[in-house]
């Protein structure tokens, strides 16, 4: 893929954070803890359970990106994160997501 292409897939699931950018075996590598959701619904309500996600700096490269993120509960804590993302044929395939769940930015 192209870096354009890549940067597309990403910014537009950054967005809404819809399943229509994941594939249907999408793969959820979730470094804070031992979670792996697998399966475009189940990684679709990973982030669900997310108020709202805020992007930072994004570097993209040929079916790569990684990007730093802000996490909003409803709760209202902020968890600083980043996540690196494998594109193949316009989808996300992996997501390696790294946080500290320990350490919000901001409690309630």
């Amino acid at each position: 893929m192209s870096i354009e292409e890549t940067r597309l897939v990403v910014e537009g699931f950054l967005e809404n954070q819809a399943g229509k950018w994941l594939a249907e075996d999408a793969q959820l590598l979730d470094r804070g803890s031992s979670g792996r959701p697998g399966g475009r619904p189940e990684v679709a309500s990973w982030f669900a359970r997310w108020n709202r996600v805020m992007p930072g700096r994004l570097l993209v490269t040929d079916g790569r990106s990684a990007v730093e993120l802000t996490l909003f509960s409803e709760a209202g804590w902020a968890v600083s994160a980043a996540a690196v993302f494998d594109i193949r044929g316009g989808e996300i395939v992996r997501l390696h997501f790294f946080y500290d769940p320990a350490s919000p930015l901001e409690t309630p």
